[in-house]
């Protein structure tokens, strides 16, 4: 059987990412920081914090020791601070790209050998604020440009290896950590239903959308029987979001 890891599996994005592999007969590793997870969906949770620089090593370590095999991961943890540029620490900061983007290259650093073997491919789940982004989020927002480049790099460096690199770039997801960020007030005061609905309607298909969409088409990407042309690329799935101008 195939194995995935998948990072930030506790919830959201990450959870539906888990449901799906299973699914599809996947061994899925599920990694996160909190201490619970859903055993119905997840074969084997890693805690550990990515914020830690040692934790991709100890993760992929566990991986080849228990499973000696690695088809696929998929850079899912994501850290979001909402905060002015001039408000935000150099900590704070740090933590958004170690978490967002250092993880990815540790775990590509740690986990090439297995991946080699496998012939197997890398996930990384970026954002539309790669491309279009907003207010009080330059952090998370250029942190997820970074992982957009880094796909580019990774693909040209891994290709010799018969190893396949994508992105793929959500738009409003319902997730918790969406809710959370609409609370900054840049889009209103309302409660976060209100809030969700209201970014919902001034989409294309008047709708925000849900994880098992993004799941769908992150499992495609990684099926070898779907993906094996695509590599390399920055694939959105915002509902058309990104391609309306704002004037219009």
């Amino acid at each position: 059987m195939k194995v995935v890891l998948i990072t930030g599996s506790s919830g959201g994005i990450g959870l539906s990412l888990c449901k799906k592999f299973k699914k599809e007969n996947w061994i899925v590793v599920g990694t996160g920081r909190s201490t619970k997870y859903d055993a119905t969906v997840i074969d084997f949770y890693i805690d550990k914090d990515l914020i830690n620089e040692d934790s991709p090593k100890e993760i992929i370590k566990i991986i080849n020791d228990k499973y000696e095999r690695l088809d696929c991961i998929v850079n899912n943890a994501a850290y979001q601070i909402c905060k002015p540029i001039w408000n935000m620490s150099v900590e704070e900061w740090d933590m958004i790209y170690n978490c967002n983007v250092r993880s990815i290259f540790l775990f590509t650093k740690y986990g090439l050998e297995l991946l080699k073997k496998s012939k197997g491919n890398i996930v990384n789940i970026g954002s539309v604020h790669s491309v279009a982004t907003s207010n009080e989020i330059a952090g998370y927002a250029s942190s997820k440009s970074a992982i957009s480049g880094l796909t580019k790099n990774l693909a040209i460096e891994l290709g010799q290896f018969g190893i396949r690199v994508n992105c793929v770039s959500p738009g409003a997801v319902d997730t918790k950590m969406l809710r959370e960020g609409l609370l900054r007030g840049h889009v209103g005061n309302d409660d976060t239903n209100t809030l969700v609905n209201n970014l919902g309607e001034l989409h294309l298909l008047g709708k925000v959308g849900n994880v098992d969409e993004i799941a769908e088409f992150v499992y495609f990407v990684s099926n070898d029987d779907n993906g094996r042309f695509i590599n390399g690329a920055n694939l959105l799935i915002d509902g058309g979001a990104s391609i309306k101008l704002s004037t219009e």
